[in-house]
């Protein structure tokens, strides 16, 4: 359990944290993992929810803890 591996992604593209790249990338990769987490700046506020919708899921806000699949706590 917990954190098994981080992805660093270096491209001229990603070098603004513009939504839509970063969203692009977040799809491409988000099959692999089982969840996608993102701090709660502005770039992944515009990013996420592009990544869910390209990869036909929808995006789980605010969440403080994941005790199992499907649960999630919000402050």
């Amino acid at each position: 359990d917990g954190l098994h591996e981080v992805l660093l992604a270096q491209h001229a593209s990603l070098q603004h944290a513009v939504a839509e790249p970063v969203g692009e990338l977040l799809a491409m990769l988000a099959p692999g993992c089982r969840a996608v987490l993102a701090s709660t700046s502005s770039s992944a506020k515009d990013a996420m929810p592009r990544a869910a919708a390209k990869c036909g899921l929808s995006q789980i806000s605010d969440v403080t803890a994941i005790p199992e699949p499907g649960t999630y706590h919000r402050p």
